[in-house]
């Protein structure tokens, strides 16, 4: 019996959620345009273009989101303040800024 050797990769595709949902899309307006007296290739064509904009909604809606940061990296980015938060770097700019008015 083989082992697979490390973490098998996941695919995450777009078409894997576009193209279930584009088909059973395109059949439901292909059928609805035919109903409604347009020509079969007019009905093919808008079904199609119907299909594959419901196709994309429909995988963009049902696509998992992003991943969120791990802890250690959200506690590193607390600890570390930005130049502009430093209360010393703060004083010194408006000291320079109230020289200049004063000049």
């Amino acid at each position: 019996m083989k082992t697979p050797k490390g973490p098998q990769p996941i695919i995450n595709d777009m078409t894997d959620l576009i193209v279930p949902a584009a088909l059973r899309l395109w059949l439901f307006f292909l059928l609805i345009f035919a109903l409604l007296g347009y020509s079969v290739t007019a009905s093919v064509l808008f079904g199609a273009l119907g299909g594959f904009a419901g196709g994309l909604v429909s995988a963009w809606w049902y696509a998992p989101g992003g991943e969120p940061m791990p802890k250690e990296e959200r506690k590193q980015k607390s600890k570390r303040p930005s130049l502009l938060q430093l209360p010393k770097w703060r004083l010194r700019t408006e000291r320079r800024h109230l020289r200049r008015r004063q000049r």
